[in-house]
C-alpha cells in the first residue's frame, strides 16, 4: 500500500508545472448545432477586464483575487 502512495505522489508531483496564464476564448463567435452561442478562441495573454459590470461581478465573486 506505501508503495501505490508513493507512486502516485511521484505521478502527481512530476506532471505539474506552472505556466503563465491563458484565456482561450473572447466574445461570440457563433452558434453550436444546439443553438447555443460558441465563444471565439484566443491563444494569447490575458486581455484587460474593462467592462464594468464584470469588474463588479468578479468583485463580488472573488473578492479575494480583486485588486
Amino acid at each position: 500500500m506505501l508503495k501505490l502512495f508513493a507512486f502516485i505522489v511521484y505521478v502527481v508531483l512530476t506532471s505539474t508545472k506552472a505556466e503563465d496564464g491563458h484565456c482561450i476564448w473572447y466574445g461570440p463567435c457563433g452558434e453550436n448545432s444546439l443553438g447555443k452561442i460558441t465563444n471565439c478562441y484566443y491563444n494569447g495573454t490575458a486581455q484587460l477586464l474593462t467592462d464594468e459590470s464584470a469588474l463588479k461581478t468578479l468583485e463580488t465573486s472573488c473578492g479575494m483575487i480583486y485588486n
